[in-house]
């Protein structure tokens, strides 16, 4: 099909590029650049009001700062501190997980698989989404728990078969946190079993690893909430857990106010 250039001035009606130029005319740069404009777009998502849920435990801080969970527990007022480059991260991790999650809906059928389900442990005030859940088809139960992961390229050369404890990794601490969000994930599905599947940014290499529910980690998870129930019913805020990094990140830091952290959103240039 030719091209009709509709909804544009035909050549009839307009003196084309080449001839102005031939003319003599100098075309100058007008000093636009895109990235700027990106980025001040990226920072005002920070003002957007708060959409996660509040009142209730994620999978995945269950191992972090006690002051956090309490925060969150107690609905505290919560406010974005997302720098530009990290959101950046972020958004492409949720792309890969769109991706895949659309590559699994082309697999299975919707009685084998649901993707991005509600995960609760009601009991313990847990709430959130696992990635994909696979089911057997006859009885409706859970027979596999997925979580999708993205890591970069020097991650992703060093990753190891993680621990219940999550040594041997990489990054334990972060490899931990995977773990202990598995188990909240496979405590709400009755499922015993799951998945780690790692994506690599940079090459789109995968690998996975199996996490088997252990109920030593689970009632860690149990005596973490537990603790910070607590300290809900005394009123008093727990103790917390100093990182600069994850403090000028956190959704709280306002109102925990560290000494010598900086909020991400003050580092914002105007």
């Amino acid at each position: 099909m030719a091209c009709s250039g509709a909804g544009h001035r035909g050549v009839d009606e307009v003196t084309s590029l080449a001839d102005r130029a031939r003319s003599g005319e100098v075309f100058e740069d007008d000093g636009f650049r895109l990235d700027p404009v990106i980025v001040n777009h990226l920072w005002s998502k920070n003002d957007e009001p708060w959409s996660r849920a509040i009142g209730c435990y994620h999978p995945s801080g269950l191992d972090r700062c006690p002051r956090k969970l309490w925060y969150c527990r107690i609905g505290a007022d919560a406010r974005g501190q997302v720098d530009p480059q990290s959101r950046l991260i972020f958004d492409t991790g949720h792309a890969v997980h769109a991706q895949l999650g659309g590559y699994m809906r082309e697999i299975y059928s919707l009685v084998e698989c649901s993707i991005e389900p509600q995960a609760d442990v009601e009991m313990f005030r847990v709430s959130g989404h696992a990635d994909a859940v696979l089911f057997v088809v006859a009885t409706g139960e859970a027979r596999r728990v997925i979580d999708f992961k993205t890591i970069n390229d020097a991650g992703f050369g060093r990753l190891r078969e993680p621990t219940i404890d999550g040594h041997g990794s990489v990054d334990p601490a972060t490899m931990r946190n995977y773990v202990w969000q598995l188990h909240a994930y496979m405590e709400a599905f009755g499922c015993p079993l799951s998945t780690l599947y790692f994506y690599n940014k940079n090459d789109s290499r995968r690998a996975e690893f199996s996490v088997t529910y252990s109920l030593p980690l689970w009632e860690q998870i149990e005596d973490t909430i537990i603790g910070v129930e607590e300290f809900i019913t005394t009123g008093v805020p727990p103790e917390r857990k100093i990182d600069k990094f994850k403090c000028a990140t956190c959704e709280y830091v306002h109102l925990c106010a560290p000494d010598g952290v900086v909020p991400a959103t003050k580092r914002r240039k105007s």
